[in-house]
């Protein structure tokens, strides 16, 4: 079994990873821990195979197979991974997923902006998270449309809100308002190192405005309404 972290299993050493499986089980393998969320397995952002210490091809095996029975189709490298590990994934066909991180740091001053939003905590504006799934709703169908593919289904964006939901008994949500209505909205939390995480960034476009044309100008349309989002499965 992996050693402990303060007392409980460990956690994965990326903090955005350990942020989408704060609403997992985690269950211990015999040289990894799977991240394993029962009600929607097929979800990648919260079954995740990580910690993977094997000794031997024989170990990841066993592992391996135990996580893809249960859906787990993502596995989390990490430093304390062996190296041969990422060889013998690619051999078996897995592929290789890298992730950008844009990372701030705290002493960096912010870029002044009009305060043409009100950012209030989603629990005030949005406690039954009406808006937020209808802008879920949208980002999903403007994605799938975008890469021409069939849209997915009302039960898979509900999934993923149902995994928000129980996300956010760990984490924080705030919603920015524009003109009294939920304009976006964004996940945050503090992890155990301090570090702030970001995530689940979606807002909608605000329409253009232009100043009043002369009257031989004629106007131009406003821009249509859609969304601006972070990676959101």
């Amino acid at each position: 079994m992996p050693p402990s972290w303060h007392g409980a299993m460990l956690t994965p050493e990326d903090e955005t990873v350990h942020l989408w499986g704060l609403a997992s089980d985690r269950v211990p393998l015999g040289s990894s821990v799977i991240a394993r969320r029962q009600s929607s397995s097929d979800l990648g952002l919260a079954n995740f195979l990580y910690a993977v210490t094997p000794r031997n091809v024989g170990d990841l095996e066993a592992d391996l197979a135990d996580a893809t029975s249960a859906g787990c189709s993502r596995v989390i490298i990490e430093s304390r991974t062996p190296p041969w590990v990422e060889a013998e994934l690619l051999l078996r066909g897995w592929n290789i997923e890298q992730e950008l991180r844009l990372v701030l740091d705290a002493a960096a001053p912010l870029a002044e902006s009009p305060a043409t939003h009100t950012v209030r905590p989603a629990d005030d504006c949005d406690p039954d998270w009406s808006a937020r799934a209808e802008m879920f709703r949208l980002d999903h169908l403007e994605e799938d449309a975008r890469h021409g593919v069939t849209p997915r289904s009302t039960a898979r964006t509900a999934a993923i809100i149902e995994h928000r939901r129980d996300l956010e008994r760990h984490v924080s949500y705030s919603c920015a308002q524009r003109l009294g209505q939920v304009a976006g909205f964004l996940c945050h939390w503090k992890a155990p190192s301090g570090c702030g995480v970001i995530e689940d960034v979606c807002a909608t476009k605000a329409p253009a405005v232009s100043p009043s044309p002369p009257k031989s100008v004629t106007p131009r349309p406003t821009s249509t309404p859609g969304l601006v989002s972070g990676p959101i499965e």
